[in-house]
């Protein structure tokens, strides 16, 4: 699914981002990334995790897998500025 891209509120870059407590009841808070991998330098497998040990083993350390573009795929407007 692509989505068009909205501003944002905060456009600084961040290294790393706080996801809010649960307190136990309503709805599990979330955060939404927006991650930019449109250089063409930028490939690879890139790793993100919780820096509380105990959420590791449960789903909160992955990767990122960034392959390259392939030629004649569609790109949106956002992509050719």
């Amino acid at each position: 699914m692509v989505r068009s891209l909205q501003p944002v509120a905060e456009p600084d870059l961040l290294d790393t981002v706080d996801v809010p407590a649960w307190r136990g009841f309503g709805p599990y808070p979330s955060v939404t990334l927006r991650m930019d991998f449109r250089d063409p330098r930028i490939i690879g497998l890139f790793p993100f995790h919780c820096h509380i040990a105990q959420h590791l083993d449960g789903g909160m350390m992955g990767t990122v897998r960034v392959v390259p573009r392939r030629s004649g795929t569609a790109r949106s407007a956002e992509d050719r500025n």
